[in-house]
């Protein structure tokens, strides 16, 4: 198992009961130690993240149908556990719904979104922030969630 990609810390084990296969590769999430973050396990190379971030291999058939509301269900139930007003990043953002959902709930979010066209789809659904995963890691901003 690869050592957390945020604070370096072991895993501590599987995050979640299930696991993904994509794209002919097996990831499992896991859960770190000491900061809690959940991350995939292998890390996607960069050629895997802009395959799975395509218009075609993924947006158009889980995002382009999806409703505001589906994304409004997800807060509630982790919410006990997060910094209360704190730096949100989503991370491959999609539509930005729940970018929409977490500015609601008091958090001070902003996407990362690899695609230039969805960027701009996720900014406008959003009203936030949206910038390049590039941009996002050289401008060395630190998030509490």
């Amino acid at each position: 198992m690869r050592a957390c990609p945020f604070c370096s810390s072991a895993a501590a084990g599987p995050a979640y009961p299930y696991e993904t296969h994509w794209d002919g590769q097996h990831y499992r999430y896991l859960r770190c130690s000491s900061c809690r973050t959940t991350y995939v396990d292998p890390a996607p190379s960069a050629a895997a993240l802009e395959r799975f971030y395509d218009q075609a291999a993924y947006h158009s058939e889980h995002y382009d149908v999806q409703h505001e509301n589906n994304q409004q269900t997800t807060l509630p139930q982790v919410r006990h556990l997060l910094k209360a007003d704190g730096d949100l990043l989503d991370f491959g953002c999609g539509n930005g719904f729940f970018l929409k959902a977490a500015a609601a709930a008091g958090f001070r979010p902003e996407g990362g979104e690899p695609d230039e066209k969805r960027r701009q789809w996720a900014a406008g659904n959003s009203g936030c922030d949206v910038n390049s995963l590039e941009a996002v890691e050289a401008s060395g901003r630190r998030y509490d969630v």
